[in-house]
């Protein structure tokens, strides 16, 4: 059957990656256990010893354990959806994973509704005006953009209006002076820190 082709192929691409993901970060310099015990040993005062069993545990990552081991551990915990612990933000990645969530819903439903809305709209225009110079220019623009990755185009819509002009905001969600909930000054807000992602989607 179709679906059972389709779930097995979605269940191996999966493994294949997870996998690729598992030997990809034991390949890359430097050792993250003692790079966090250092760091706790400098921010808390402990021990390098006690740092690094902290470290080992808050990473679920021993790397005296053999590799296969490892390798059906990181298997097991992925799951049962357990992402293991940010080295930068010192918490669970599903709960950095949760946190920015509504925040990446939010983003692609406004940039989907708007797409759509212009798309629309310069498909009907360029039907409209077919064997015009309009047509050519709305097939070059669309060919062009779609070319260029969005990391690109956020890069450069960075640079523009908030490093050159300093209009819109870099990063972040709202600014930090609003206090969030149904108020005016937090929806501008939000909706002023939305504009680049929109934009560059």
């Amino acid at each position: 059957m179709v679906w059972v082709k389709r779930l097995l192929l979605v269940v191996m691409t999966i493994i294949f990656s997870s996998t690729i993901t598992f030997v990809v970060i034991r390949l890359m310099p430097g050792d993250p256990i003692e790079t966090l015990a250092m760091e706790l040993q400098r921010n808390m005062g402990m021990n390098f010893e006690d740092a690094k069993i902290r470290a080992k545990a808050m990473l679920n990552f021993d790397p005296d354990i053999p590799v296969h081991i490892q390798y059906i551990n990181y298997m097991k915990t992925l799951a049962s959806g357990d992402l293991g612990q940010s080295m930068q933000f010192k918490t669970a990645v599903t709960q950095v994973i949760g946190n920015a969530l509504a925040w990446t819903m939010l983003i692609s439903s406004i940039s989907l509704f708007i797409s759509f809305i212009l798309g629309s709209l310069l498909g009907m225009y360029c039907a409209w005006k077919r064997k015009t110079l309009i047509d050519p220019i709305v097939t070059m623009y669309d060919a062009v953009l779609g070319a260029v990755p969005s990391f690109v185009i956020a890069y450069l819509l960075v640079m523009l209006f908030s490093v050159k002009l300093g209009w819109l905001p870099a990063r972040g969600n709202y600014d930090a002076s609003v206090t969030p909930g149904a108020n005016m000054a937090f929806i501008a807000s939000v909706a002023k820190h939305a504009v680049l992602p929109v934009m560059s989607w």
